[in-house]
């Protein structure tokens, strides 16, 4: 037997996944029935996950047997660790034991099944294993440096029935600080929207649900992202029409719209970092219970890897500012915990306020006109205080300025007004409420009437609707205007068999929707509904989401097929000839649309034009001509969305140029969906600039097909003088191309073509593909350009199989037309840290940027013995 060193190397990315689950109990959101007051409790949920980048190590061990005819038994394998003083640490592979320095557990074994004693090494056969360590968050003490450990092992084995034992010289690793991240979440008591104890239908005031990052470790949490879901409502008894929805977000004071996810980038050690998620909801109401759970992924190491020390909630009070000397000018969360008021800066220091509402004096020393004058006296505080006092009405009321007896002028984010109520139909209690730092004294208090003038009505809001073909879909439209008339109700052109009932209960508008959607109907349907007053006018734009029977549903229940998109598109059309694409897509009159396009690879960074904007449909299908594409405009990705909206990476349609050679082999496939049907579709594009004969295959003269059969056989087409084509036996060919499968093409030798393609991209996890043992004639990329290594990086049944050479490892041969063989690589396992896991070129040893292609076909070798590999795409 070899005795081998054990070698640790660090892995360059690893990523910490928390898991977090915020429960919320809304109590108070009421329903008006009659003059009975029904407060009802709906229980909420936003699930999110947290990543960052930490330190792990690769431990590797190969085991050679070199006898001929003994194997290796009864193979036990202990890591010893020690530290830089030679004391023996402790580690585990419980995810529980946060005693431990290390976690460790086995990640791969070649050629031997266990290391705890009954471990076997044939004879003539090398072992190869890998264990993940992953140091605790002490495990680097608290120098910059780190610290250094030592990683030996003893392997204790029989051989011939005789015990044996090898200590392995131990090898270093130095262990960087880990970040150590306390969350605490924000989220306000109170929250506004319509009142159900009231005629007129009040708007939505957006709240926030906050979040600071605090890194109370010593080392970096390298690309920290917070990716949150959408809030589920899971508790619901009395069946509340209430709904509530993530707008937006920021990131320490910066806006960014429409995104869930938060991306902090790297938080030092001993720093926070401040975001919020932005929402709102259907209904008035208060938060009542707030709590968080999280959870560390068991095979990273649970618990005794966890980089998060504690997750926290608040209720919030007011986003306010700490604007001493040295602060970064973020806003910081004034929140309740019981009975005690703090600050939580956006910079991580958390300190106590003083509440002085029961010893403050409010008076009234001035008006002129609709402008009042108070002065509010507050005893002198060292350290943050805040103060609430009873006010009049303020509901047509704005603070013009607050100003301390020293002269300072408070931020407009520490004084404001606010109103609650006890319950029900109680009147509301109005409040003036004030935060400031080191700060007492006389405060003046100057308010004013808000101009009032003529108030647009107020829609109650929407929101988007998911039906099947099939399905009944109602819903109600609500309006009032502030100004105490009714307004009137519009809609815009409606899909063929819907309706909308108008009638007015008191002074609100009412509408009625309904709509059962009949086969052929499927697709996304904007409408904007408007409520005016004569004068103005507020509307809300939703979309309807009509999906198949039976077909799955995201997360928010629009179906798969529907989901992230704003419209569908029909058809992109373009020749090879044409410099002029021409984009159709289905609508209603009088919905405005925004076309974009990017000739860059959809990578999720590239660079849209806007091509026409504000474009309002006249009728049932709609199109635009982009004549910028030009002839020889190789790729070009469109997108419609509903105007002012951006671009996403969903319902994306596209022309793709490819240049074939004058004859060779090219291995092709459908680059966008669509059908793949030879005899139309995509034989008919392939047939428009192809030549043929009728002299059947192999003649080089006409444009050959070969496809693989179910049997793995070829089956060979060909394209006869008309543009059919026929199999070999002349008949007219039926051949349909199974998804994500390719055909080999041979070109006629007169010359070059040019072929182009049109359709819908995908790429988006929907379809599955089952590659078999042997070969597999396949493709994966429809749309955009997808790296190997990504394309088979998460399968859904199966591993590819990893190996040394191309006699026991999966493989993939990238076909070039002009050059042959462009790659042949390897799924690598037993070749080292450097290999194990990516796709290997065996005969140079390197590790090759191959990607693969839109309209491109290559060849998988899956080996017999590794059973059928399924992947998404």
């Amino acid at each position: 037997m070899k005795r081998r060193n054990i070698k640790c190397s660090r892995y360059r990315h690893r990523a910490a996944r928390f898991g977090a689950l915020l429960l919320l109990a809304l109590g108070s959101f009421a329903s008006a029935q009659d003059v009975v007051s029904l407060c009802a409790e709906v229980r909420l949920e936003i699930r999110q996950e947290l990543t960052t980048e930490r330190q792990a190590f690769d431990a590797r061990m190969r085991i050679g047997n070199g006898l001929p005819a003994l194997a290796l038994e009864n193979i036990d394998i202990d890591l010893i660790f020690t530290d830089d003083l030679g004391n023996a640490v402790s580690v585990t592979s419980d995810p529980n034991n946060t005693n431990a320095v290390f976690f460790v557990r086995v990640d791969t074994m070649e050629n031997i099944a266990d290391v705890s004693g009954s471990g076997r090494v044939d004879a003539a056969t090398e072992a190869e294993i890998h264990w993940l360590i992953i140091p605790t968050p002490g495990a680097a003490g608290a120098s910059p440096l780190g610290r250094r450990y030592e990683v030996g092992a003893t392997v204790n084995y029989t051989l011939g029935g005789e015990p044996d034992r090898v200590e392995v010289v131990p090898d270093s690793i130095v262990v960087r600080p880990t970040p150590l991240l306390v969350l605490d979440y924000f989220i306000p008591e109170r929250v506004y929207a319509d009142d159900a104890f009231t005629p007129e239908v009040e708007p939505p005031i957006p709240f926030s649900l906050g979040v600071r990052v605090n890194n109370i470790g010593f080392g970096t949490a390298h690309a920290l992202e917070i990716d949150s879901a959408q809030p589920v409502i899971v508790e619901n008894e009395l069946g509340l029409l209430v709904n509530f929805v993530i707008t937006g977000s920021e990131i320490h004071g910066i806006g960014a719209p429409n995104r869930l996810r938060i991306d902090f980038g790297d938080i030092p050690g001993n720093t926070a970092r401040a975001a919020r998620w932005i929402l709102q909801t259907d209904l008035s109401g208060e938060f009542t219970e707030f709590s968080a759970e999280y959870s560390h992924a068991d095979e990273l190491g649970g618990k005794v890897t966890s980089l998060l020390d504690d997750i926290r909630t608040h209720f919030l009070i007011r986003d306010v500012l700490v604007d001493l000397p040295g602060r970064d000018g973020v806003r910081d969360f004034l929140a309740r915990d019981g009975a005690q008021v703090a600050v939580y800066e956006s910079q991580g220091i958390d300190t106590p306020v003083t509440v002085h509402s029961n010893a403050v004096t409010l008076a009234l020393v001035s008006q002129s006109g609709t402008r009042k004058t108070w002065t509010l006296d507050v005893p002198a505080t060292a350290g943050p205080l805040y103060v609430e006092k009873p006010f009049e009405n303020t509901d047509s009321l704005q603070i013009v300025s607050v100003t301390r007896s020293d002269g300072k002028r408070l931020a407009a984010a520490n004084a404001w007004f606010s109103k609650a109520r006890e319950s029900g139909a109680d009147p509301w209690d109005h409040l003036f409420q004030l935060f400031d730092v080191h700060g007492g004294g006389i405060y003046t208090l100057v308010v004013d009437d808000q101009a009032v003038g003529n108030r647009a009505p107020v829609l109650l809001p929407i929101g988007d609707r998911v039906t099947r073909i099939g399905d009944s879909l109602a819903f109600t439209v609500q309006a009032s205007d502030p100004d105490g008339t009714i307004p009137s109700l519009g809609v815009s052109t409606l899909p063929s068999g819907a309706s909308v009932a108008k009638s007015t209960n008191g002074l609100v508008a009412v509408g009625q929707f309904d709509w059962t959607p009949a086969a052929g109907q499927y697709g996304i349907y904007p409408l904007i509904f408007s409520a005016g007053d004569g004068e103005l006018t507020a509307q809300e734009r939703i979309r309807i989401f009509v999906g198949n029977i039976g077909e799955p549903a995201d997360t928010n229940g629009i179906p798969r097929s529907l989901s992230g998109r704003s419209v569908l598109i029909e058809e992109v059309a373009a020749e090879t000839g044409d410099a002029t694409a021409r984009i159709v897509w289905p609508t209603l009159p009088g919905i405005a649309y925004d076309i974009y396009y990017t000739d860059d690879p959809l990578n999720g960074a590239e660079t849209w034009t806007l091509l026409v904007s504000n474009q309002v449909a006249s009728g049932a299908s709609e199109f635009f001509d982009d004549d910028t594409l030009g002839v020889d405009g190789m790729r070009r990705f469109y997108q419609v969305v509903l105007s002012g909206e951006t671009p996403m990476l969903r319902g994306i349609w596209g022309v793709l140029r490819q240049d074939l050679h004058p004859g060779g082999l090219f291995f092709l496939a459908p680059p966008f969906r669509g059908t793949a049907d030879l005899s139309a579709g995509f034989g008919e594009r392939l047939s428009r600039e192809l030549s043929g004969d009728d002299a059947g295959p192999g003649d080089h003269v006409g444009a050959d097909v070969w496809v693989p059969d179910a049997t793995g056989a070829w089956r060979i087409l060909y394209l006869d003088a008309a543009g059919a084509w026929r199999e070999v036996d002349g008949t007219l060919s039926d051949f349909v191309l199974q998804t994500g499968q390719g055909v080999i093409l041979q070109p006629n030798q007169a010359g070059g073509a040019r072929l182009t393609f049109t359709g819908e991209v995908g790429n988006d996890a929907s379809q599955a593909l089952t590659i078999v043992p042997g070969w597999n004639l396949i493709t994966l990329s429809e749309g955009r350009a997808i790296p190997l290594a990504a394309a088979f990086a998460s399968p859904v049944i199966g591993l590819p199989m990893g190996g040394t050479s191309v006699t026991n490892a999966d493989r993939v041969v990238i076909w070039d037309q002009a050059a042959g063989v462009e790659h042949d690589l390897i799924y690598a396992q037993g070749l080292g840290p450097a290999f194990n896991g990516k796709w290997v070129d065996p005969v140079t040893m390197t590790v090759p940027p191959a990607v693969l292609q839109p309209g491109r076909a290559f060849y998988y070798y899956r080996r017999p013995s590794a059973g059928i590999l399924v992947v998404t795409f």
